[in-house]
């Protein structure tokens, strides 16, 4: 292996491609602040609604299926080429959004412009996150590496969040929101300028082969499918209160998502040079790591999901006065502050726990984090119609705590556990497996959450003489116990059950691919 020779230092090296990771990050979640003005610029009506949906349910699925192959292309032509490449193609994604049109064209085009524009953008986006993740395996040496890889973890996770409020900020600021994505040109440009000169002298174990175009074929259209056919649900959702009828296209996407990823797994074991090395699951720590991390993300987004829907549905929703457009407006505002608390706390804890890490292995750390996390979800089960924005907080900092501990040892043991040659193969399976799971999480949540505040409302609507008069506060009141179920039902159940995995992983951090004397950082 060759050595890293690089004039800047590796922390400084991994703080600016987190740069352009936390924008993309924040772009997905960005677009619920500004699709109602969209609904709006676009005239759509009610039967339309659904068509919005879609700017961010292609965003999620693009920048899911981008992982697959962005990290084996770092192994094979370079981390800077394909980290420069994946930037260059989000600045050009936030070109294309920044110059939709809404006058002088047909809603429809206009709306097909939007989607593909997104499309692009979350293709550089997602495929940034594998191959900062293997750079980390350059430039640090195997018992340093979890610092910088639970930095990136809690940056690309507390980009998601931030969105909310972001986008929030934005839309009080200014009337159009185009603005946003002008705002990505100018700070991408100059992250490329600066990345493309701080990674211009760093080197990397060279890898032999081709692309494994048959394999990213498979399993791209398997997650894109997989990621639309949860979505559809998800992206007619109009309240939190409203049945959406399942799409038609639902149940076949699903099934063929299936019929692909058992495609993909008989190719991969088959063919010479695989796209994803699924003889990497045969190594225990690997194999119980990347279980950790479907868990991980299955919990998250619970969080990410429920928390917006209290507090606009309950808390902000509580002022009488308040019109519609205030409760959201209220409502993404108050949104970003609070799940801060979540990330914040999550990307500190991710900071510090290399150290503890490096001296107690992977299992202890992921093993304690779960356990925190769960607690923290305990905590946050017992939140009322009258809870304040002030008390939602401890409960949601345990829980990123919780997190924070377990972000850098899972990706640590996988990157630590697989070979120099495909540390970007094996980066895109820590973050898309996370996204398989939030995938699951969230369209099993949404789906069991509308029932059952439905349910709930029918049994306290019984249980009164007064329905006509008291109909919103029953729903505040069923909304408000749904997300105090869903939290013990699907997140601390989730983290529960992540405890078994976390047994696989090694007590001590091993490596059987790199020795230290390789590294020079």
């Amino acid at each position: 292996m060759t050595s890293t020779q690089s004039t800047r230092s590796p922390n400084t090296i991994i703080a600016l491609v987190c740069v352009a990771i936390f924008i993309g990050a924040m772009d997905l979640t960005v677009a619920s602040a500004f699709l109602p003005q969209v609904v709006v610029d676009f005239e759509l009506d009610t039967q339309q609604f659904a068509l919005a949906g879609w700017v961010v349910t292609m965003y999620l699925a693009a920048y899911a299926v981008s992982m697959t192959f962005a990290g084996r292309l770092s192994d094979l032509y370079g981390r800077r080429t394909a980290y420069l490449v994946c930037l260059g193609i989000f600045v050009f994604g936030s070109l294309a959004v920044a110059l939709t049109r809404t006058d002088g064209l047909a809603p429809s085009f206009s709306l097909e412009w939007l989607v593909i524009s997104r499309v692009i953008q979350a293709l550089g986006a997602g495929a940034m996150v594998p191959v900062s993740m293997a750079l980390v395996g350059d430039l640090y040496p195997p018992d340093r590496r979890a610092t910088p890889l639970g930095f990136i973890a809690a940056v690309d996770t507390a980009g998601w969040v931030v969105g909310h409020l972001y986008g929030g900020i934005m839309i009080r600021l200014f009337t159009d929101w185009r603005i946003i994505f002008w705002l990505n040109i100018p700070i991408g440009l100059f992250t490329f300028a600066l990345c493309a000169l701080a990674l211009r002298n760093v080197t990397q174990p060279q890898s032999t082969g081709r692309l494994d175009g048959i394999g990213a074929v498979l399993i791209g259209t398997a997650l894109a499918a997989f990621n639309i056919g949860l979505g559809g649900a998800e992206s007619g959702q109009t309240s939190p209160f409203v049945q959406s009828s399942t799409p038609d296209y639902q149940a076949p996407l699903l099934i063929a998502s299936i019929l692909l990823f058992v495609a993909f797994i008989i190719w991969e074991l088959r063919t010479e040079q695989p796209l994803l090395d699924l003889r990497l699951f045969g190594n225990r720590t690997f194999t119980g790591a990347a279980l950790v991390n479907l868990g991980v993300g299955f919990a998250l987004i619970v969080a990410l999901g429920v928390v917006p829907l209290f507090i606009n549905a309950v808390v902000a929703s509580g002022n009488a006065n308040a019109t519609v457009a205030q409760i959201l407006s209220d409502g993404a505002w108050y949104t970003g502050w609070v799940l801060s608390a979540l990330t914040v706390t999550m990307a500190l804890m991710a900071a510090v726990i290399g150290r503890i890490v490096n001296r107690f292995g992977y299992r202890a750390p992921t093993f304690a984090g779960l356990i925190i996390a769960a607690i923290g979800f305990v905590i946050t089960s017992r939140w009322r119609i009258d809870t304040t924005y002030v008390e939602m907080v401890p409960g949601l900092m345990v829980a990123g705590a919780g997190f924070g501990m377990i972000l850098s040892p899972i990706a640590t043991a996988v990157i630590n556990n697989a070979p120099d040659q495909e540390r970007g193969s094996a980066s895109a399976l820590v973050i898309i497996l996370r996204l398989v799971g939030m995938s699951l999480g969230g369209s099993i949540a949404l789906s069991w959450g509308t029932q059952r505040v439905q349910d709930l409302a029918a049994q306290l609507a019984a249980g009164t003489s007064q329905f006509s008069s008291n109909t919103f506060e029953i729903f505040r009141q069923a909304t408000s116990q749904a997300v105090n179920e869903s939290f013990l039902l699907f997140a601390v159940s989730a983290c529960v059950v992540a405890l078994l995995p976390a047994l696989l992983m090694h007590r001590r951090p091993t490596n059987e691919h790199t020795t230290d004397a390789s590294y020079h950082a």
